[in-house]
């Protein structure tokens, strides 16, 4: 039979192949809260702004502050060790430091196996 283009728990890597991350800390639902902002405006076209994708009506923009504010609090709970069982945590705050670089951005860091 075809397969379905549909994606199910089963088949997205978000919910991780049909193993969620199950947040059972206080932290985890923040890194999970923080991790699930989302950084891009739609503004009407012609409006000021970095400029990520355009259609004839709309332009996408990253909100700098908002990436910025993010990025900082997805370090924190880096720091703390609250995104080690967290993959997407991890790729948002990849994505905050390519859109909106930080010094930490370029370090070398640890990531547990």
């Amino acid at each position: 039979p075809p397969s379905s283009t549909h994606l199910t728990p089963e088949t997205s890597w978000l919910y991780m192949r049909n193993n969620p991350i199950v947040c059972t800390t206080v932290q985890m639902s923040i890194a999970a809260a923080i991790g699930n902002i989302n950084c891009t405006i739609e503004t009407a076209a012609g409006t000021r702004g970095t400029t990520t994708h355009t259609t004839p009506n709309t332009t996408m923009t990253i909100s700098a502050s908002l990436c910025e504010m993010k990025r900082d609090l997805l370090w924190i709970l880096y720091d703390g060790g609250y995104l080690s069982k967290f993959p997407f945590a991890l790729i948002e705050l990849g994505d905050c430091e390519e859109h909106c670089p930080s010094s930490r951005g370029n370090e070398w860091v640890y990531i547990p196996q």
